[in-house]
C-alpha cells in the first residue's frame, strides 16, 4: 500500500492531466463555435453536396469526448466512451462500440463548404453516454453519464477538422468538434444529478 502522501500526489497528478485535458477539449470547441460565428453560419460559396462528405475520422472505431459545462455539478462531468462511426446515406452515423458505453445515437451532415479542409457539422445527439475510465490512461477513474434525451431532443454544431489543422490534447487534433446544445442530465452512481444546456463533443481516432 502506498504512504498516503503519495498516493495524494497521484492522484492530484491525474487531476491534473484531466484539467489540462479539458482545458484543451473546451478550447476546441471554443474554436469551432468562433468559426461557426465568423462564418455567420453560412458560406459565400456553393455548399458540397450533401451525399458526399469527406471526413477526417475514417469509418470504425472513435472515442467519444463531452464536457458538460455545467460549473456547479458538483462532480466531474468529462466523459469518455467508446464508439464506432459509419456512413449511413448522406450522414455519419455514430452509435456505442459497447453496451458499456451506453445507448447513444448521433446522427451529422455536412452542412456547408469546406474551407482549408474544415467542414462545418451540424445533426443530432440522443439517449445515454456512459463514461469508461479505462479508456482516459489514467490511474484514477470517476464515474458519470450524460443523457442527451430523446427525439433529438439535442442538437450538434461543429466542424469535421482534418490531421495538422490545430493542436490538441496530445498533439495535432483530427477529428469532429463542436458544441452540443439541449437538455442534458449528467449523473454518477452516488446518486447526484445536474441538468445543463450546453457540452462540448468530440469524435477523434482511439490514442
Amino acid at each position: 500500500m502506498l504512504p498516503g502522501w503519495l498516493a495524494a500526489l497521484r492522484l492530484q497528478r491525474g487531476r491534473n492531466v484531466v484539467e489540462s485535458a479539458t482545458v484543451a477539449f473546451r478550447g476546441l470547441a471554443l474554436l469551432a463555435a468562433l468559426l461557426t460565428a465568423a462564418c455567420g453560419g453560412s458560406s459565400t460559396t456553393s455548399p458540397a453536396s450533401p451525399t458526399t462528405p469527406a471526413a477526417p475520422v475514417p469509418a470504425g472505431n472513435v472515442l467519444l469526448r463531452v464536457q458538460g459545462q455545467v460549473p456547479a455539478c458538483g462532480f466531474d462531468t468529462l466523459i469518455y466512451a467508446a464508439a464506432t462511426i459509419e456512413r449511413s446515406g448522406n450522414e455519419w452515423l455514430v452509435r456505442p462500440a459497447t453496451p458499456a458505453s451506453g445507448d447513444f445515437e448521433i446522427r451529422l451532415r455536412q452542412s456547408g463548404a469546406s474551407v482549408d479542409g474544415i467542414t462545418p457539422i451540424d445533426g443530432s445527439v440522443s439517449g445515454t453516454a456512459i463514461h469508461q475510465p479505462e479508456l482516459t490512461g489514467l490511474t484514477f477513474s470517476w464515474n458519470a453519464r450524460v443523457d442527451f434525451g430523446s427525439g433529438n431532443r439535442s442538437t450538434f454544431g461543429g466542424f469535421a477538422i482534418p490531421q495538422g489543422t490545430l493542436p490538441g490534447p496530445n498533439g495535432s487534433f483530427a477529428g469532429i468538434s463542436g458544441s452540443v446544445t439541449g437538455s442534458m442530465t449528467f449523473t454518477d452512481n452516488a446518486g447526484h444529478s445536474c441538468t445543463g444546456t450546453l457540452g462540448a463533443l468530440a469524435l477523434a481516432a482511439p490514442q
